[in-house]
């Protein structure tokens, strides 16, 4: 009666005005009916649906959930954390039963909305744990194409985004060292509760999801979970960053660009996950040489030169060419509005500090196809500042501008813009003036010298 009640406005306003929602709660940690459990849980998902009963929900509801569902059932014990000694969890040999799946559910929904004051009940004992080893036994257990493995991947990163948020330097200090060696010998054992969502064991856990996953929504999850683990100026960004590369994620992340941008795939959440993997590979590519290489060993570059609009797409012919492999081009309007801006600070942070990534965007066709963009009359300002930028960062490589002009006939005026070379122009003047005054002024005084040495020669 009370899951028919739940599931009208009316009736789940009537259920939370009465003092039912402690009552459910505490019905969660009297009964150990598995389908009393499931009757329990699959109503809370029905009042979940009343945004009204949220922030209710997560103070009565959240704490019953992982206590006397989520703990029992994942085999986690807080004196022991996630110790072998631990009763082994659901994914490693069983199937989850019916009520954990409706509590991740539960949690997923709960965790994507704005947790306002209530980080507390999510920094909560328990939480965090019981979900990552959840996913880490379905890893194990080669059962991760589930709905309950797509809902903790999620919870997962819905809380690291509100920890990131809301909690001023949660991550500093949480990997420990400051070298992959440091990072990993604090293993994910010697941290509990949301600590956890910052170790390198956990993004190894991300990549092993993106090598061995074939739910589209899986994958989104764990890509935007690197994203918000890598990005940053953070000791622990860094270490992200090294930890997704050592446990080899960026040849996935290509691969989910590649089936993302496929004219074959008509499949709008394949081309989401194609844009997560664009700006994954952006922040992991930010200021780290390393990573730079190894995309641009792994053709990075040239994946992201071919989704570019080539001159006649970008609206303007550009200038020469600069013997490119052409390509059709174009898939980055296909992965939404900010495509192909994504694709154009993906290549700019490539190519930032690294000649050779340079080289390879020169030699597939990049600069004639960035050129059209800027040129373009019909290109939005996101892709105009953003192609502009771009080509700044190519100019920056002064070994490289004399093949610029070499192999296609570039030169100064096709990297900069004409605002950026007006403000060379009028810097170079007043420095020529100011050169000028100098050089009047010291002429001035040699007179003036001159001048006083005759008149002392007079007297």
């Amino acid at each position: 009666m009370l899951q028919v009640l739940s599931s009208s406005h009316a009736g789940a306003l009537a259920f939370s005005n009465n003092g039912s929602l402690a009552a459910l709660a505490s019905l969660l940690g009297r009964t150990h009916n598995p389908q009393a459990l499931e009757k329990i849980t699959s109503t809370l998902w029905n009042l979940l649906r009343h945004e009204s009963l949220r922030a209710a929900l997560v103070e009565l509801c959240l704490p019953a959930l992982v206590e006397h569902v989520l703990v029992p059932e994942s085999g986690w014990r807080s004196n022991f954390g996630d110790s072998p000694a631990s009763t082994s969890p659901p994914g490693s040999s069983a199937s989850p039963s019916a009520a954990f799946c409706n509590a991740l559910t539960c949690l997923r929904e709960l965790s994507s909305a704005d947790p306002d004051g209530r980080l507390s009940t999510w920094k909560g004992e328990g939480l965090v744990d019981c979900v990552l080893r959840f996913v880490r036994s379905a890893l194990r257990g080669r059962n991760i194409e589930t709905k309950a493995v797509e809902d903790a991947v999620c919870v997962l990163h819905q809380l690291s985004v509100h920890m990131l948020h809301n909690v001023p330097h949660c991550g500093d200090s949480r990997l420990g060292g400051g070298s992959w060696g440091g990072a990993a010998s604090h293993s994910s054992t010697l941290k509990t509760g949301w600590e956890l969502l910052f170790q390198a064991d956990t993004v190894s856990c991300y990549v092993s999801l993106l090598q061995q996953s074939h739910n589209v929504l899986v994958l989104q999850a764990a890509t935007r979970s690197i994203y918000t683990l890598a990005s940053g100026d953070t000791q622990w960004s860094a270490l992200s960053r090294t930890a997704v590369a050592h446990n080899g994620g960026l040849p996935c992340l290509l691969e989910q660009l590649r089936s993302g941008r496929s004219r074959s795939s008509d499949d709008d959440e394949r081309r989401l996950l194609a844009y997560t993997s664009v700006h994954a590979l952006r922040v992991l590519a930010r200021n780290d040489p390393n990573n730079q290489r190894l995309i641009g060993l792994h053709n990075g570059v040239r994946i992201l030169t071919a989704m570019l609009p080539d001159a006649a797409e970008a609206g303007s012919g550009g200038g020469g060419g600069d013997g490119g492999d052409g390509g059709d081009g174009g898939e980055a309007s296909r992965l939404g509005e900010e495509g192909l801006s994504a694709v154009l600070w993906a290549l700019t942070a490539l190519v930032s500090g690294s000649v050779a990534n340079a080289q390879r965007l020169h030699r597939g066709g990049g600069i004639r196809r960035i050129v059209a963009i800027r040129t373009s009359r019909t290109a939005c300002s996101q892709d105009l500042f953003a192609a502009r930028a771009l080509l700044t960062v190519l100019w920056a490589h002064h070994d490289l501008r004399a093949s610029y002009k070499k192999c296609g006939g570039w030169d100064r005026e096709h990297f900069l813009s004409p605002r950026c070379h007006e403000q060379q122009q009028r810097r170079r003047q007043q420095q020529q003036q100011h050169v000028h005054s100098l050089w009047h002024q010291w002429q001035l005084c040699q007179q003036w010298q001159l001048w006083q040495q005759w008149r002392q020669s007079q007297l």
